[in-house]
């Protein structure tokens, strides 16, 4: 791509101080410094870009150490959370002018959207599971400190990589092909938490699915008779964390949904398996409405179980309504006595309730019949 429609697309993605050099060569401020730089910052601009008329631009941070392409960086930065369409990145592929050999190395892309090509959709399977070797076999103590032991590790696939200093959790489909990856910071104070990986939608995934039994076939606790409560059902949850931390108590069919509000194709997963449905959904406002959005996909479907927190008023009930503020806020209170709900922020998911609390939880579940509370 020629000097002046770098330039353009540099700026378009938010680059700073852009300037042209001698030859083909352009500076400007690395638009990872704020993923990447211990500062976030890049105040000398530190990212050389090397135009190129007859193939792809290339690009080098001499402060990150990042390099590439021009294409791999827009993919990098999609895959950090910038709002970056794929219409966008697709128009600066076709302005790129590449060989052959450029175009198919570039299909091969770790970070790159899977190719209209299907012949090499294989091929990029293997390329993403080489990719995850890297970073499989090492735990981070964030995960042990969170109570989750090795051999949960293992089946889960955590891994971590050290460079970036993110907790990898590797994505599969049902059919068990990896289709993507979710990391999380170890650092403090670090935006965002969470990032996404391989270019895949969250919302047409599980967390765990891989895992999932059907109704026809008997689960391993149930084999066993582990006797835990809700055992014979699908327990869904919002976290990564969440998921894992069920999965060490001896639950098979545990997925989390990686946020608050299910999606159509989520939905249909859980339909397909056929399960009764326990929602351990965190117990805010965003988890309430999340279980509104899983009651409006699955009501009258398959059977609903809301799993209620430990908390509870001065009236002794567990369950709580989510009431609408004249401000145009909202409020949790009681069912019974509709005294105002205080949460406990420290246990406000599965994943920060001890073992008996979550069985605890899960026993004093009643089906949703009505609603979120009748």
């Amino acid at each position: 791509m020629n000097k002046e429609l770098t330039v353009d697309i540099l700026k378009k993605i938010g680059c700073k101080k852009v300037t042209l050099l001698s030859d083909n060569k352009i500076r400007a401020s690395c638009p990872l410094a704020p993923f990447l730089h211990k500062k976030g910052t890049d105040r000398n601009p530190s990212c050389g870009f090397i135009a190129n008329d007859e193939g792809p631009t290339g690009y080098h941070c001499f402060t990150c150490n990042s390099k590439g392409t021009l294409v791999s960086l827009l993919y990098e930065l999609h895959g950090f959370g910038k709002d970056l369409s794929f219409s966008f990145i697709e128009e600066v592929k076709r302005k790129e002018t590449f060989s052959p050999l450029n175009k198919i190395r570039n299909y091969k892309d770790k970070w790159s959207k899977v190719s209209a090509n299907r012949n090499l959709f294989e091929e990029k399977e293997v390329e993403w599971e080489k990719e995850l070797e890297n970073y499989k076999g090492v735990v981070h103590k964030y995960i042990i400190e969170r109570g989750i032991k090795r051999e949960i590790c293992e089946r889960w696939e955590l891994g971590y990589d050290k460079e970036k200093k993110r907790v990898i959790f590797p994505i599969r489909s049902m059919k068990g092909g990896l289709v993507g990856a979710i990391s999380r910071t170890v650092l403090p104070d670090v935006e965002p938490p969470y990032l996404t990986h391989l270019n895949f939608k969250k919302s047409h995934y599980l967390y765990g699915e891989q895992f999932l039994v059907p109704k026809n076939k008997s689960t391993l606790s149930e084999s066993l008779d582990y006797g835990l409560p809700g055992q014979e059902g699908v327990l869904l949850v919002e976290g990564t964390m969440d998921a894992l931390w069920l999965s060490q108590m001896g639950y098979d069919n545990v997925v989390s949904l990686m946020t608050a509000t299910i999606s159509e194709k989520q939905a249909k997963k859980l339909l397909q398996i056929g399960r009764p449905v326990y929602l351990l959904l965190d117990w805010d406002i965003a988890g309430i409405q999340g279980r509104k959005s899983v009651i409006k996909q699955l009501f009258e479907k398959v059977l609903l179980f809301d799993v209620p927190s430990i908390q509870s008023c001065s009236c002794g009930c567990n369950w709580n309504k989510v009431v609408r503020k004249n401000s145009g806020g909202y409020e949790q209170r009681c069912v019974n006595c509709n005294s105002l709900w205080v949460l406990d922020y420290e246990k406000k998911d599965p994943g920060g309730l001890s073992e008996e609390e979550v069985f605890s939880c899960i026993k004093n579940a009643r089906r949703i019949k009505k609603g979120l509370t009748g």
